[in-house]
């Protein structure tokens, strides 16, 4: 298999272009995935966080305000703290309540008023586990709080793991199997330029009448097959003239040709001096051969018997009118 052959690059290249595709679409859908994942886990913090609200509200209520900070009041089993969730509660200068663990997630107390809209959420890693914590205000017995609550999240993060493990490890099996489709679809796709290399080597000077069959496709090899096609018929076309023009000038060449061999025999045979025989030879061959091969010679010949005439005629007129 030759490595620079098309069919070799254009497997390589859709090779290549897959792998760029499979890259930009694993990390969108893994984005796309993680994207979701918030969006969901974020509203069901705040689902969670209206349960609490209410749930503060009425434990408020119950036992009074002014013992939030005494933490007298039952937090722990409020409809909002099932399994995972923890919350902290800030008023602004110090927490007033952390669930077990929220004390790791590094933050010093929040300022409610800096708070705006709906809050803020993000992902923090607390011993090794992404947890989502949602950051927002609430009003709770007249008076604004800060609020974080969070949930882990690692089986999310799991599964997007799961998502991207599939992704890399499958695609080098996709890729060996598209790579190998790509070249058997490029050696078909090739095969009719095969056709037209074969074809086109076995026209020579012995069959220039050949040409390329056509497919009747009208594609882009059956007009390199008419181009061909029309090179081969010019060659042709030439190869004619030229072997006209060789039997022509053959024919032509037959009659001096004889001449100077006959006169070169007979000169030999007669005794002469070099230089005699080399003259009568050359004025015999000049003489017997100038119509045939001196174009020259001929006009020569012709322009001067005019100007002959036209002196004759000349003088004529002078001896009639003098």
């Amino acid at each position: 298999m030759n490595r620079r052959s098309i069919r070799v690059r254009l497997a390589a290249w859709q090779a290549v272009i897959l792998m760029a595709a499979f890259a930009v679409a694993g990390g969108g859908v893994w984005l796309a995935m993680r994207d979701s994942i918030y969006e969901s886990v974020d509203e069901d913090l705040r689902a969670r966080l209206a349960l609490l609200e209410d749930g503060l509200n009425k434990a408020v209520d119950a036992a009074g305000a002014e013992h939030l900070g005494d933490r007298p009041v039952n937090l722990v089993n409020l409809p909002a703290t099932g399994p995972g969730t923890r919350f902290r509660i800030s008023d602004g200068s110090r927490w007033i309540y952390q669930s077990p663990g929220a004390e790791k997630w590094g933050d010093g107390p929040i300022v409610p008023s800096a708070l705006r809209g709906r809050g803020r959420a993000r992902t923090l890693i607390v011993g090794g586990r992404p947890l989502r914590v949602l950051t927002t205000s609430a009003a709770v017995a007249d008076t604004v709080w800060a609020i974080q609550i969070g949930v882990p999240i690692g089986e999310f993060y799991e599964a997007l793991n799961d998502v991207a493990w599939t992704v890399v490890l499958a695609s080098p099996l996709v890729l060996l199997i598209a790579s190998a489709g790509g070249y058997w679809m490029s050696k078909r796709a090739l095969e009719p330029v095969d056709r037209i290399t074969r074809t086109a080597r076995a026209i020579s000077a012995e069959n220039l009448g050949a040409r390329l069959p056509l497919r009747g496709a009208d594609d882009e090899l059956d007009r390199l097959s008419e181009t061909l096609n029309d090179m081969f018929g010019r060659l042709d076309a030439a190869f004619r003239r030229v072997t006209q023009f060789t039997a022509d000038a053959s024919h032509e060449l037959r009659t001096p040709v004889a001449i100077i061999r006959t006169t070169a025999e007979l000169t030999r045979r007669r005794p002469r001096t070099a230089d005699r025989a080399t003259a009568c030879c050359g004025s015999s061959v000049c003489r017997r051969t100038g119509r045939w091969w001196s174009p020259a010679a001929r006009c020569a010949a012709r322009k001067r018997r005019c100007s002959a005439r036209l002196r004759a005629s000349r003088s004529r007129c002078r001896a009639r009118w003098p």
